[in-house]
Formats: C-alpha cells, sequence, structure tokens
C-alpha cells in the first residue's frame, strides 16, 4: 500500500509539473510594472521581450495610484514594483498593494537608500528587491526566474500534499506518518478510527501511544532492528481504542527518504478479526 501511494504521489507530481510547463508556454506572465521613469520604464520592456525563460503581458501604471486601480481590476502573476513611484510612506504603500493580491509575487526596485526599506518588506511578504543601480537584463532574468520557479515549485508542492491527503482519506486502511523523533505528523481517518482519537490528539503523540501495552515493548524491540537498515516492514499489532477495546491489524511501514535523507516514517494499518481456536467438544 505504501509502494502505491508513492507512485501514485510520484505520477500525480510529474502530471502537475508538465501542465504547469504546457501553461506556461501558453499563457504569458502577466507583469504590472509600476515604473515612473519613462526612460527606465522602456528598458524594463526591452529586458523582459529579450528575456528567454518567459513571454510577459505588461501593463504599465506610472504611479501608484493606478497600480492600486490594476490591482483591484484583474489578476496579475507578478509585480515589478519602483519604490519612487510610491507616495508618502514606502513601507505602507507596499502593504496596501500587496494586501490587493496576496498571491501576487512583488519584487520590488529600489535605490541603494531605500534598500532598508526593501528588506523590511520582504519580512512582510515581499519575494525580492533588485538595486536599480545594478539592473540589466540578465539580472532582472535571474530574479524573475528564480521567483516564478519557486513559486510554481510551492504550488506543485500544495497540491501534491492536498492529493497526498485527498488519497489518504479515501484509503479504507489507516495512514500514520511520524517524524525522526517518532511524533505523529498526520493520521488519516481510518487511523483514527482505530484508535478512538481525534487528528488534534493524535497530531504530536508518540507513534506507539496507541499501541496495547502487552505489543508496546515487542513492536518498539522490532522498530528498533528495522531502524538500522532503513527498509520497509510488516508486522501484528493490538491497538488499544480510547473505549478500552482492542483492535488487531496488519501493519506494513515505510521510511520517507528525500535525497538520501531520513525524514520520518509511514505506517499502514488493515484491521481484521482475529482466528479464534476453540476446542473440539467432548
Amino acid at each position: 500500500m505504501s509502494a502505491m501511494l508513492t507512485a501514485v504521489s510520484i505520477r500525480m507530481t510529474v502530471a502537475i509539473k508538465t501542465v504547469e510547463q504546457l501553461y506556461m508556454h501558453i499563457m504569458p506572465i502577466k507583469l504590472l510594472l509600476v515604473e515612473s521613469d519613462p526612460v527606465l520604464a522602456a528598458r524594463i520592456q526591452l529586458s523582459l521581450n529579450a528575456m528567454s525563460c518567459q513571454g510577459f503581458q505588461v501593463i504599465l501604471s506610472r504611479n501608484i495610484a493606478d497600480a492600486t486601480r490594476q490591482l483591484n481590476r484583474r489578476y496579475f502573476d507578478l509585480v515589478l514594483l519602483d519604490m519612487s513611484a510610491t507616495n508618502g510612506d514606502r513601507l505602507e504603500c507596499f502593504e496596501a498593494s500587496i494586501a490587493l493580491a496576496p498571491r501576487t509575487l512583488f519584487i520590488l526596485l529600489c535605490v541603494k537608500k531605500d534598500v532598508p526599506i526593501a528588506l523590511r518588506a520582504i519580512r512582510r511578504g515581499a519575494s525580492d528587491y533588485v538595486d536599480k543601480s545594478l539592473l540589466n537584463r540578465d539580472l532582472l532574468e535571474r530574479v524573475i526566474s528564480y521567483n516564478l520557479a519557486s513559486k510554481r515549485a510551492n504550488n506543485i508542492l500544495r497540491v501534491s500534499i492536498s492529493g497526498i491527503k485527498a488519497i489518504g482519506e479515501a484509503c479504507p486502511q489507516g495512514i500514520m506518518i511520524a517524524d525522526l523523533s517518532g511524533l505523529i505528523t498526520y493520521t488519516n481517518t481510518a487511523y483514527q478510527r482505530l484508535s478512538g482519537l481525534h487528528a488534534e490528539q493524535l497530531r504530536g503523540l508518540f507513534w506507539a501511544e496507541s499501541i496495547h501495552p502487552l505489543d508496546r515493548l515487542r513492536i518498539q524491540q522490532e522498530w528498533s532492528e528495522v531502524l538500522q537498515t532503513q527498509v520497509s516492514f510488516q508486522t501484528q499489532v493490538r491497538m488499544l481504542h480510547q473505549d478500552l477495546t482492542i483492535r488487531h491489524a496488519r501493519v506494513n511501514g515505510a521510511f520517507l527518504h528525500d535525497h538520501k535523507k531520513l525524514h520520518g516514517h509511514v505506517r499502514i494499518l488493515e484491521e481484521f478479526t482475529p482466528d479464534i481456536v476453540r476446542e473440539a467438544p467432548q
């Protein structure tokens, strides 16, 4: 079962990446350029047109008031905001702008004296900044490409996690994921039924807490042996439900690796009714 979930997750990620790549080739990036200097605005637009990484649909705003109207009117993937185009408090102007478009990337253009403000803006949601004295096509392309790639990676991760959770909820077997410390980070509904605990009660518990005390020592000894080899494992266990009834389960487990680094493990539990051996009648 764990192998199936892994395979489904990999196929889902590949499919999402393929769709995103096709989408990015077909649909240009919607970019709002907020720049009051017409010469610099023309330079930036020429740089955008020359970029090999992406096609852009650019709308130019000369001041923050027009930029606010544009952000209210439509969605943008990216905003290049020259901080000199803002009025009054530049940090407040940025915060007002990002509040209108929380899913949009904001890259700030600034002069050296405004770098401290740009750094404060990054802590409040901006993606990056570029010093205008260093601005050229190569630098602009690197900054834009990096931030767009980061956004796409986060989107893929968010969708993949949602997909894995959906698979977990549809699965009739109990699924439990624990981190390196052995603390539970995720359980599906079937696992919660086995233990009699809600997701919030299980999250942060040591994985062996719901195992019957008479099985706990054996399971932990088996776990110590498996931990040395980090291979998939199978066993049987009695779960102690919150109502004090005993639930029998077959366990399949696997370790979670990322580029050979161990992150935790997953256990899949299938409840079963044990055979009862009866004495033959005399």
